[in-house]
């Protein structure tokens, strides 16, 4: 059992200046669709940020492009100001949700690393998502290793459920150009475009978050877990 450090519990509810932030995503473009501002922040506040891609998408379109993809990935993110890390031994998506063990392998290490964790919200409709959120609640359970766990909202996923149940707690108030930052990255996903997903998209639901709770931005997310 790794041990429970001052680090796994930074000062504040969130603690994301001067953390180690990991945003782990299903997909390559899920890291800006979910949180790019909020990473956009930390980096600027002075985190250590990375974002994990442990999946490696299996259907025909998303092979065909798979290298232009991890490219896209790895541009989107350093356009934020975070690390990317995709893992030599990334799962194929068609066993993320069948095999939880070799998914959980591949996530584990950056969770010990991290102090912050943004990942998808369970409930989404992407099987995927649901894989990936499963694992890091894993490699989270309190008893092991204390970790702040935030998830976060996918259009065309978190809203595409039966019963969409994603009810946000916790909100990241934002500047313009945080938002900026993450319409920026998600320009870069050319092929991923599609109505919710795109620059102008990510603009307009910014400013509906923001509007909840008084400002002029805002991203919004689930507190899975967190510590004080």
């Amino acid at each position: 059992m790794d041990s429970i450090g001052p680090s796994a519990e930074p000062g504040g509810l969130l603690g994301l200046a001067n953390a180690r932030v990991l945003c782990v995503a299903a997909h390559a473009d899920d890291e800006v669709l979910g949180c790019g501002a909020t990473l956009a922040r930390a980096c600027e506040e002075g985190a250590e940020v990375r974002v994990l891609l442990p999946v490696r998408r299996s259907e025909v379109r998303s092979t065909a492009n798979g290298e232009l993809h991890l490219n896209q990935f790895v541009a989107a993110v350093r356009m934020l100001g975070a690390e990317p890390v995709v893992p030599a031994d990334m799962i194929p998506e068609h066993r993320a949700e069948s095999d939880t063990m070799a998914l959980h392998a591949v996530i584990e290490p950056e969770v010990i690393w991290s102090d912050v964790i943004l990942t998808h919200w369970h409930g989404d409709a992407h099987q995927t998502h649901r894989a990936v959120a499963r694992c890091v609640e894993i490699a989270t359970r309190p008893f092991r290793r204390r970790r702040h766990v935030l998830q976060y909202e996918v259009p065309s996923s978190t809203d595409q459920t039966f019963r969409n149940t994603f009810a946000p707690n916790l909100y990241v108030r934002l500047e313009e150009r945080h938002v900026a930052r993450k319409a920026e990255a998600m320009a870069l996903y050319t092929t991923e475009q599609a109505p919710g997903r795109n620059p102008r998209s990510i603009l307009r639901w910014a400013e509906f978050r923001g509007e909840q709770i008084g400002a002029r931005f805002a991203e919004s997310f689930v507190i899975a877990r967190a510590f004080i």
